[in-house]
């Protein structure tokens, strides 16, 4: 293939194997099936700075879907085109209300806190977020300065229903059971919405994390009431909290802080009882630990993806302490030679030491939806039922419960 060339990649033992794909995001899978065993990789040059990764075992995602047992996990990069990255909207913030220093003022976790502080108020910056990716008007003060966060407010968009290469539109017809997002948005819901109606199936429902006491005491979930997702009536899990309930938001320093601390604790609680309210539902610790997990619009260095593998680590033991990570190309770098690319992996080893057996590819979130639809056309899904339920984690074989 034109401007191809093979790059050499370690086989490594079966334990989580993790696929990322995408080049302003990451898509990824991460599957608990027997490693891939890949010895080469292709990379397509597609223009400066983005390639796409072509030595996917299809199959073996193909066949998770199939068995009901594959969970959607998307993030930011799967709204570009849509809404600004986060680096863009913390710029905007930071001009909005005047902070005066140069370093981090792309970073929004810092932004945030910041405003948090400034307005001696926790949630003043959360209800700012919430207008903005529930789509809500901007404040009259905003519109008055006509600044960036004014341009940014305008510049939003939702995804076109008739466009097929949609990342939320795609995975939406893999017609999994759970759908998880540390995003605020309904683009995933609105989806999956649109996907019921055109096949006569149940309403999916939305529900968010319960990270905060408050959120836990006071706000019921539909999984309190006996909720079961299913293919037929999937959910939409914000683990990082939705626009529709402002305080149920992940933004800042200190947000991370406590989310990681109480919800690592979560899963490492086995919870018996039927009823039992809980933080985090069986369901959704069901998959996260049993399930391949598709990443959909990450970066490496992304906050959310941070927390995320963090949380991973928890679920998945301390037995063996080692991710594996296969890396061709960083996007913000453009086009690397194998030194940079070793270097990258030997960082990323460093950086994160858990039980995931972790390949990363880089590539455009987009692209990658394209290519799964395609392959999903090319071999369709059996019509005919197939353990369409989350079963309950306490029924599950193996490692004791989260």
């Amino acid at each position: 293939m034109d401007g191809s060339r093979s790059l050499p990649l370690p086989e490594w033992p079966v334990l989580k194997n993790l696929a990322l794909l995408g080049s302003r995001g990451i898509s990824a899978y991460i599957t608990n099936t027997p490693a891939i065993g890949l010895s080469t990789a292709r990379i397509r040059l597609q223009g400066v700075g983005v390639v796409a990764f072509e030595h996917v075992d299809w199959d073996k995602l193909r066949q998770a879907i199939r068995q009901g047992t594959c969970t959607p996990f998307v993030g930011a990069g799967a709204c570009a085109g849509y809404l600004p990255l986060a680096g863009d909207l913390a710029e905007a913030l930071a001009e909005d209300d005047d902070y005066l220093m140069n370093r981090g003022r792309r970073d929004l976790a810092r932004i945030t806190q910041y405003m948090a502080v400034k307005h001696t108020d926790g949630n003043y910056p959360k209800g700012e977020l919430a207008a903005f990716f529930g789509l809500r008007a901007a404040r009259p003060k905003v519109l008055e300065r006509a600044g960036r966060l004014a341009q940014l407010y305008q510049s939003r968009k939702i995804p076109n229903p008739s466009d097929k290469n949609d990342p939320h539109s795609v995975l939406a017809d893999l017609g999994a059971a759970i759908y998880l997002t540390t995003n605020y948005d309904d683009f995933m819901f609105s989806a999956l919405k649109r996907r019921a109606s055109e096949l006569g199936l149940g309403d999916p429902k939305r529900d968010f994390c319960r990270w905060t006491n408050s959120l836990f005491y006071e706000k019921q979930s539909p999984f309190d009431l006996g909720f079961k997702p299913s293919r037929e009536q999937p959910v939409v899990y914000h683990l990082h909290g939705h626009a529709g309930v402002p305080e149920s938001i992940v933004t800042t320093e200190d947000d991370y802080t406590d989310f990681i601390v109480n919800i690592s604790g979560e899963l490492t609680v086995s919870k018996i009882g039927k009823g039992k309210k809980e933080r985090l539902p069986a369901a959704i610790r069901t998959a996260v630990r049993n399930h391949t997990l598709i990443f959909v619009g990450y970066q490496v260095a992304d906050q959310n993806l941070r927390v995320v593998l963090r949380l991973l680590s928890q679920t998945l033991g301390s037995a063996d302490k080692r991710l594996n990570v296969a890396i061709q190309l960083s996007p913000e770098t453009g086009p690397a030679d194998e030194s940079t690319i070793s270097h990258i992996q030997a960082y990323l080893e460093a950086r994160y030491k858990w039980s995931l057996n972790l390949q990363v590819y880089w590539g455009d979130a987009r692209e990658f939806a394209k290519e799964l639809r395609m392959q999903m056309e090319e071999r369709p899904l059996p019509s005919e039922p197939y353990g369409s339920e989350i079963r309950d984690i306490r029924a599950l074989p193996g490692p004791s419960p989260l």
